[in-house]
């Protein structure tokens, strides 16, 4: 089915790839391992349709970025802002 992105003002539509680091259930600062940083980093670049709202590094240069060092990232930080299509709205059309 094809979805309007009309109003998905930020440029990224989150549901546009699975989930697998848990971004949405990061609401306030928390930490986490690199792991996790690169996915959800690699989500949200994956998640842009726009070229404007796209991240500056792929998650393959991100990951050739970050020194190894007992799996911490030095400084990580993702203020970023996405929208979501909420499932259970879809039956409502």
């Amino acid at each position: 089915m094809h979805v309007s992105r009309t109003d998905a003002t930020t440029g990224v539509l989150y549901n546009r790839v699975l989930p697998f680091s848990g971004l949405s259930k990061f609401t306030q600062p928390d930490t986490t391992n690199a792991d996790i940083f690169v996915q959800a980093y690699s989500e949200l670049y994956e998640a842009a349709f726009v070229p404007a709202a796209r991240l500056p590094f792929t998650s393959d240069s991100l990951q050739n970025i970050i020194v190894p060092t007992g799996n911490i990232v030095d400084v990580g930080l993702l203020h970023y802002r996405y929208n979501l299509i909420i499932d259970s709205l879809i039956w409502q059309n």
